[in-house]
């Protein structure tokens, strides 16, 4: 299994680079309703942007149990979750695994971005803008 990154901006890069593997795999479809599903009438796995990275990077297969994986995984599969729909606030409070009530990065919004399904390329800006965001503020 591979190691995933200790900072939310290298992330979300990382999980860009897999989702864009994923694109291209005859094996596997886009579907950001599911982390990962196996497909039998299509025979394709069917992955979102955390399970693009889960496939790919932890190399794990649509039998994942989630509740085998590491905590410190599922925190990080959670906040690409909420990072793929502009709730950035929540992803890194996830990512860091600390108590809204000491969260310290209030000033972080939530982004409208739009639907994967409808505009894919501007969807993939949008995730390298919150990237580049987290990155310029030590995420």
């Amino acid at each position: 299994m591979g190691k995933l990154p200790d900072k939310l901006s290298e992330l979300i890069r990382v999980a860009l680079d897999d989702l864009e593997q994923v694109e291209h795999d005859p094996n596997y479809r886009v579907d950001m309703n599911d982390w990962i599903r196996y497909n039998k009438t299509d025979d394709v796995c069917e992955v979102c942007f955390a399970g693009a990275t889960m496939v790919k990077t932890l190399k794990l297969d649509h039998t994942v149990q989630f509740g085998l994986l590491s905590p410190d995984t599922m925190r990080k599969m959670e906040s690409l979750d909420w990072v793929r729909c502009g709730s950035v606030r929540t992803a890194v409070q996830r990512f860091m695994d600390i108590p809204f009530s000491d969260y310290a990065y209030y000033q972080i919004e939530h982004v409208s971005v739009v639907d994967y399904d409808l505009h894919p390329d501007i969807w993939r800006i949008q995730m390298h803008v919150i990237a580049n965001y987290l990155e310029r503020n030590g995420l």
